[in-house]
């Protein structure tokens, strides 16, 4: 047992050492990394729902962002939260949301909103939690107008999931197909024009491939597993994988239970089947196309313990080193992939 613990640690101080290492080689071409104070590797997570919305009292948005940083990530897509009850016009709601969340982050000093590769690292020099902000499964958040996208990109707004109890109107299904709308078509022109990305999460195989066909952008399946790899509850199958792959897109999966587990499963070994999946997509299309986007709720609701202690990405890294991912893989698919995405849109 002690031997095996000594092994452990010497696979972290391997992998972190060779992180460090090239992470410092690398910034010396991309520019972004060059002095930076920032961790290695920097940990960007595109998907979670945090727990706290404007509304919430100092002391639990405190909380729920020293439970994000304490597990070591250093940027995040937040899936804005507001209040479903009323949202007769989505567009002004989150603007005030935002607003409002402005002036928390004035007040916490603990986070910043941020929406480029600059603005990510500048955040994590100033030793605060970059905060990239989303769009997930509301009602009105197109209604009947396309223009609609402007306001949301001058919000800052970073990528849209298009299911929603609306996504009717922009996809037609059918038994093997579907198709996008005028409506939809042109929703997407203009998300693709403004640099707010594509998310297909939840939408059903035929109309993600509907989606991706009509993307000029690279699109990105913020919090989705492969079905090929034995993930359950994803229609995220390898054909779409690949479409969206050719398009430079990214696969960031999801640490919830439900992508890893079947119901009533024990919840053991999931960091392994994580690796299953991240193999799956590594050999069908490649490093250059995998992120995380962990769908982490408040507190770790719905994520397995192994995933969700203070250690799990620590523990990640030395099992991917493991696997065989090399220092470089590894800062790819933990957040310079999605860096990268961010300053190419």
């Amino acid at each position: 047992m002690r031997q095996a613990l000594s092994l452990k640690a010497g696979l972290r101080f391997l992998l972190l050492f060779g992180l460090s290492v090239g992470i410092a080689n690398k910034g010396q071409s991309d520019g972004l990394f060059t002095g930076s104070p920032c961790p290695v590797p920097l940990i960007l997570d595109g998907h979670t729902h945090m727990g706290f919305s404007s509304a919430t009292s100092g002391k639990v948005a405190a909380e729920s962002l020293e439970y994000i940083t304490e597990r070591g990530y250093r940027a995040v897509g937040f899936g804005m939260p507001v209040d479903r009850r009323d949202l007769t016009d989505l567009p002004a709601t989150l603007a005030d949301e935002i607003g409002q969340l402005q002036e928390l982050s004035q007040e916490l000093e603990t986070f910043t909103l941020s929406r480029t590769p600059e603005d990510v690292m500048q955040a994590c020099a100033d030793g605060k939690l970059a905060v990239l902000l989303t769009i997930e499964t509301f009602d009105g958040v197109f209604g009947t107008e396309p223009e609609r996208v402007d306001r949301y990109e001058e919000m800052g707004i970073l990528s849209i999931t298009l299911v929603n109890n609306e996504h009717d109107r922009l996809l037609d299904r059918h038994e093997r197909t579907a198709e996008l709308t005028p409506l939809g078509r042109d929703i997407i022109s203009r998300m693709n024009a403004k640099g707010i990305l594509v998310d297909i999460t939840h939408l059903w195989p035929q109309e993600m491939l509907a989606v991706v066909a009509a993307s000029s952008q690279p699109v990105i399946a913020s919090h989705s597993n492969p079905q090929g790899a034995g993930a359950t509850n994803s229609p995220l199958f390898d054909e779409v994988i690949e479409a969206a792959a050719e398009k430079g897109g990214l696969i960031m999966l999801s640490f919830n239970a439900s992508y890893l587990f079947r119901e009533g499963e024990d919840q053991i070994g999931a960091i392994n089947r994580l690796l299953n999946q991240m193999d799956h997509i590594r050999t069908l299309v490649g490093i250059d196309h995998l992120g995380i986007g962990t769908d982490l709720q408040a507190y770790g609701q719905y994520v397995p313990d192994e995933l969700g202690r203070t250690s799990a990405i620590g523990d990640l890294q030395a099992a991917m080193a493991e696997r065989g991912y090399s220092p470089a893989d590894i800062q790819k698919v933990l957040g310079r992939n999605f860096l990268r995405l961010l300053g190419e849109i």
